[in-house]
């Protein structure tokens, strides 16, 4: 019975998610490589896919996520502001001018 279903179409909402976190992968692919260090190979910047392959290859991804959050206070997508350090005492917030 659902070996010929389809999927169900993809929204524009979703659609729009999808995009906006491909998006942020590729331009988080080079601090991650400076992260993960000699794990990875060098890969072009824009390649999601072998990105994703080289990455997967080193572990899973539940173990890269709990690497990324414990060492270096960041997921895939984005640093956790919340895990940042606080400012040291002696810098003064910035106001817009």
């Amino acid at each position: 019975m659902g070996g010929g279903a389809r999927p169900p179409p993809i929204s524009e909402v979703e659609r729009g998610c999808l995009e906006r976190a491909r998006k942020s992968l590729l331009r988080r692919i080079p601090v991650l490589r400076g992260w993960l260090g000699q794990q990875l190979p060098v890969l072009v910047d824009d390649d999601l896919c072998g990105f994703w392959v080289a990455l997967r290859a080193i572990g899973r991804t539940t173990d890269i996520l709990l690497r990324l959050a414990r060492d270096f206070k960041s997921s895939l997508l984005a640093d956790y502001r919340s895990l940042r350090p606080p400012p040291p005492p002696w810098e003064r917030e910035r106001v817009p001018v």
